[in-house]
């Protein structure tokens, strides 16, 4: 029996699993999947890499707006020289202080670097959204593996069954021997199909802990979040979120600090004046005197014209980059929520009607087979078909679940990431 659930822009089906879940009791403990998206939020080095970068933007953007450092020097005259110049004692010293005046650079610095600074922030959302939607996968992922494991088992120990009941009618001269060959080879074969799964549990498991910076996942975990069926809203409802995906959002913050360098590069051409301010000891008189000065360079031969030209080509650039990342969203968004779309229709139908009618072919053939009314080939094939029904539903669910991933990270779900929450 199927129970609907309304949820927001999806209708989500409730279903068995296709193998019992193992239960989770208060003595055991397991990794919810909220709890592994927190703790791969808190040590993926990937995040910390991109925060480091966002510590490092914010103290660029610091250091744009500072001041340039004065100046001291000493200049001395009537040194060294011949007859009354000889040695120190007609030399003069000056002491001055010079500060060069910056006109319209230093806001336009904090300008780039403020920008810089917003596209470092969102590289960080998108960093976490990342990992959040890897989580989500891997986790799927090892469900996925360990319902394949006990698949693999169960197949086994059918086999196992089989070959007994097989041996025993061969016994009995009621089958001819070749159908205790080939149920030796079906056994086998289900044996060497578990020793691989086995190996591919492990495996996922590892990919999953890497999420986290590689501690090993020594815990269960929840098999509730691959036992439903939730069918995808309309491929409109997710398209209008894409505007909130930071992939795209970092554009506007790489065209602002473009838009702003442009605007710094023009400001380079205007001259910088330095002011000199100091006094100077005459040696004749032993009398002081204050000097003062201006220096101003002349924009004649560099005006800045080839940076200038850079800076308006590099915006250029940034909004055609634009462009085509949101063309190529839009393509991927409508992939996955095909590959969602499909994974629900065939998760239902296998579950609706194949598994059942599967189910009771199977047992309808063991029954038969015992009494002598069909072939061993019956009764292997009805198997076959049962465990790769079953192993497909596992693989739709799987997918499903990879599919919608995919959809949350491209629409910036959930967003509630960056409260501690997780949707």
């Amino acid at each position: 029996m199927l129970f609907y659930m309304s949820a927001s822009n999806a209708t989500e089906q409730n279903v068995p699993p296709v193998i019992s879940p193992t239960t989770h009791t208060n003595h055991q403990r397991y990794l919810g999947l909220a709890e592994a998206i927190q703790k791969a939020m808190a040590n993926s080095p990937r995040i910390k890499a991109a925060e480091a970068v966002l510590s490092a933007s914010r103290g660029a953007e610091r250091q744009a707006g500072a001041w340039a450092n004065p100046e001291v020097g000493v200049e001395v005259e009537n040194l060294a020289g011949s007859g009354p110049y000889k040695g120190t004692k007609s030399a003069e010293f000056t002491y001055n202080l010079s500060q060069k005046v910056e006109l319209g650079k230093r806001p336009a610095r904090r300008r780039v670097a403020g920008a810089e600074r917003e596209t470092a922030s969102i590289a960080v959302l998108a960093e976490k959204l990342d990992i959040a939607r890897d989580v989500k996968i891997a986790y799927a992922d090892v469900l996925a593996a360990e319902r394949t494991l006990q698949l693999a088992e169960q197949q086994e120990k059918l086999a196992e069954d089989v070959l007994a009941n097989v041996a025993k009618r061969v016994g009995a001269a009621r089958d001819p021997l070749i159908y205790k060959s080939q149920a030796e080879v079906s056994l086998a074969t289900a044996r060497m199909a578990r020793a691989q799964v086995m190996r591919d549990v492990q495996l996922t498991r590892k990919k999953l802990a890497a999420l986290w910076g590689g501690e090993p996942l020594a815990q269960g975990l929840d098999e509730s979040v691959l036992n439903s069926v939730e069918q995808p809203a309309p491929f409109e409802t997710y398209k209008a979120r894409l505007a909130e995906n930071p992939d795209l959002t970092r554009f506007i913050s790489m065209k602002l600090a473009k838009a702003a360098a442009i605007k710094l590069e023009k400001v380079q051409n205007i001259p910088d004046p330095s002011v000199n301010v100091g006094f100077r000891t005459f040696r004749e008189s032993n009398e002081q005197a204050m000097v003062v000065g201006v220096s101003m360079p002349i924009p004649v031969l560099d005006q800045n014209q080839g940076n200038i030209a850079k800076a308006r080509a590099e915006l250029n650039q940034v909004e055609n980059e634009g462009l085509t990342a949101g063309l190529d969203a839009e393509q991927a968004l409508q992939e996955a929520w095909q590959e969602w779309e499909l994974a629900y229709t065939e998760a239902k139908q296998l579950h609706d009607s194949i598994i059942p009618t599967a189910e009771k072919a199977f047992t309808l053939s063991r029954e038969g087979y015992e009494r002598g009314r069909f072939s061993y080939l019956e009764i292997l094939n009805a198997q076959r078909t049962l465990y790769e029904a079953r192993g497909q539903y596992n693989q739709s669910l799987q997918r499903q679940a990879t599919a919608k991933a995919q959809v949350q990270r491209l629409t910036a779900e959930p967003v509630t990431i960056l409260k501690g929450e997780i949707q």
